[in-house]
């Protein structure tokens, strides 16, 4: 039996946190990355300008390209907006390339390795006008 039940929430709140805090988003939006290639000054709502995307995958891409889709949200739906392909390490997990939002708006910006999902990030860009 616990002897001082005051520190078992504290303690498991904490792991919570640390656990929440140290897993990598699959997409992510920084204003650059490290040398490293790790984002700096990552966040999900920014102003309109360029910005830096960074894919994070669970395991090595084993492909030269991947295929990046940027879909805005309009009403109830998410209509594309553009797609690109970006060249990356085959034998990495982590990549980023260059965006750019110049419209005010919600965005969901997703990573394909041809026909997988490898995941998605959703940004918030204010218009500064």
């Amino acid at each position: 039996m616990i002897k001082n039940k005051a520190y078992i929430l504290p303690a498991l709140l904490a792991a919570l946190i640390v656990a929440a805090c140290s897993k990598t988003k699959p997409v992510e939006f920084c204003e650059g990355v490290d040398t490293e290639g790790k984002g700096v000054e990552c966040g999900k709502e920014f102003t309109t300008g360029d910005l830096t995307g960074v894919v994070n995958a669970k395991e090595p891409f084993e492909t030269e390209s991947l295929t990046v889709k940027i879909l805005r949200h309009e009403k109830n739906t998410k209509k594309p907006e553009k797609t690109m392909t970006i060249t990356v390490d085959r034998e990495k997990n982590r990549s980023s390339f260059d965006l750019s939002f110049y419209n005010g708006g919600t965005y969901t910006v997703e990573a394909w390795k041809e026909s997988s999902k490898i995941g998605e990030g959703t940004i918030k860009i204010t218009d500064t006008y």
